[in-house]
């Protein structure tokens, strides 16, 4: 291409020429399969087919079928794509075929050789159903390939058509709407809520809001009872609708019903966050009391003594009395260790005429343990340490949905501090062996890595909120394998209150956006009117 005078119409008639070419090199988005299961495509870039979002694919007529037999298509979910520059050979132009443009370049071109980079999409995704001629849903779709299928962006009736097939009627979960459909809901299975969960999401991204709405869904949706470890008090309004929750009158009249069996036990509160000393076994005590049993050999088995002298419920002051009326050094020694430590003075311990931890064994619909009303951190390990206890101990088989939110506060990787490695072991248990016993788990937390790994490992649902750090992805991955990596490579780009969800509690990977709390939030950040300009 010869250089062009300054000013010249040539440079504009270039750059006509460059959107030309580009236009005539779109790719009109098309999709092959070798399987009929899972499905790879190739489209233009800016054609609208997110991760995540739904395509309907037309394959054609069946095998074998003759002219004018209905035609086949199937409705896929996008697991994922990838933006690539696809590069084009060398064109022969005809300049009188550009009009005005070709005029002004026919004088100052010679010849031309294009090589034209084009952005492209590629991705793949899983086939969920087939659409018969006449709309039918099938949610079985036959296992058979395709090739050169074209592709397009799904109808939302048709998306909300699918899922509800995919579910087969089975009973739902409200969390939410589809990120890519926002006027269709996104309803979980409710059976899955049975299966572990892991909740995760960084500071902002809306994850105690998300634990809260998941928890008025069970409430209102289920009959599944509630226990909540609650260690920032987010979650003290369980029982509560707010003046303007967005809910009908069925939900408010559901929620009326299970109101009055929705307790709140918390410090000073009714009923009030108090146990007995001997709801945690000897060797919990032992902990508690930081006792260890070869390097404190004497105070240690002083303590198993006195203990096994005591009724089966008793307290910090018994111990110590005993420990006294016992005239030995080391029951004075294991004393003064009470003394020392100010375990009698804690607001957690149960007066003769309490009810231990709020009636954790009876039938109440959903029991929060504001943990945060308690004054002293220690006092809240504590305290989930004797529920756990109590929760694995157990006698009868009862289903309960135990929810730990901040779980890192409860089963991190290692502690130093005895007590949190006893409420981490308690933690491991119930996930690996606490479903045979009717313990369900849902783990909420900032971080996979914050957690011990033999919880989350556990866990076969993840809500997924936003995250940033790339080693947190290749966690989840790693814990959550059954969850396409297109979709947890989404979670630096999720919006407040969007979450993917996948496993039992979804059946096929959803990307939803929450929906409103139906009760008021416990926990709210600081005031920020420090923001206001001064006078």
């Amino acid at each position: 291409m010869s250089d062009a005078p300054a000013g010249s119409g040539a440079l504009p008639a270039a750059e006509t020429l460059r959107r030309r070419l580009v236009e005539r090199m779109r790719l009109s988005p098309t999709a092959w399969s070798v399987d009929g299961a899972v499905f790879a495509f190739r489209a233009s870039h800016g054609d609208d087919l997110p991760t995540g979002g739904y395509v309907v694919i037309d394959v054609g007529t069946d095998a074998g079928a003759g002219v004018g037999r209905a035609r086949r298509r199937v409705v896929g979910q996008v697991h994922e794509r990838h933006e690539e520059r696809a590069p084009v050979g060398t064109f022969s132009l005809d300049w009188g075929a550009l009009g005005e443009a070709g005029d002004e370049l026919a004088g100052v071109v010679q010849g031309v050789e294009v090589a034209l980079p084009v952005r492209v999409v590629s991705g793949a995704g899983t086939v969920l159903a087939a659409v018969a001629e006449d709309g039918t849903v099938d949610p079985r779709p036959p296992a058979v390939g395709f090739a050169d299928a074209d592709l397009a962006p799904a109808p939302d009736d048709l998306v909300e058509q699918v899922l509800a097939a995919r579910r087969g009627g089975a009973p739902t979960l409200a969390l939410g709407r589809l990120v890519t459909a926002p006027e269709r809901e996104a309803p979980l299975r409710a059976k899955g809520i049975t299966r572990h969960t892991f909740l995760c999401g960084q500071s902002g991204s809306g994850k105690t809001y998300a634990t809260g709405v998941l928890l008025e869904r069970v409430l209102l949706q289920t009959d599944l009872p509630l226990l909540v470890l609650d260690p920032n008090s987010d979650h003290v309004h369980l029982g509560r609708l707010r003046d303007d929750a967005p809910a009908d009158d069925a939900e408010r009249a559901r929620h009326g019903r299970e109101a009055g069996r929705v307790r709140v036990a918390s410090r000073g509160g009714s009923p009030p966050l108090r146990g007995w000393f001997s709801d945690l076994a000897p060797t919990e005590q032992a902990l508690v009391l930081g006792l260890d049993p070869v390097g404190d050999l004497e105070e240690h088995h002083a303590l198993l003594q006195v203990v096994a002298g005591l009724p089966s419920r008793h307290g910090v002051s018994d111990v110590r009395e005993a420990a006294v009326a016992s005239a030995t050094e080391e029951g004075r020694r294991l004393a003064l260790r009470i003394d020392n430590l100010g375990l009698a003075g804690w607001s957690l311990w149960a007066d003769p005429a309490d009810d231990p931890l709020a009636g954790l064994d009876d039938d109440r619909r959903a029991l929060v343990l504001d943990l945060g009303s308690l004054a002293e951190p220690r006092e809240r390990a504590v305290a989930a340490l004797m529920v756990l206890g109590r929760l694995r101990r157990r006698p009868e088989r009862r289903p309960v949905l135990v929810v730990v939110d901040e779980a890192h506060t409860f089963c991190p990787p290692t502690s130093p501090d005895p007590v949190v490695a006893a409420t981490t072991s308690h933690l491991v248990w119930l996930a690996g062996e606490g479903r045979k016993y009717g313990l369900h788990l849902l783990v909420v937390s900032q971080r996979p890595a914050k957690v011990h790994p033999d919880v989350v490992s556990q866990c076969d649902n993840l809500v997924l909120m936003r995250l940033n750090g790339e080693r947190d992805a290749a966690a989840l991955l790693e814990s959550f394998s059954h969850v396409p990596a297109g979709l947890v490579a989404l979670a630096p780009s999720l919006r407040q209150g969007q979450a993917v969800v996948a496993g039992p509690l979804a059946g096929d990977p959803l990307l939803l956006q929450v929906r409103d709390r139906l009760t008021p939030e416990g926990g709210a950040d600081l005031p920020t009117d420090w923001l206001r300009p001064g006078p």
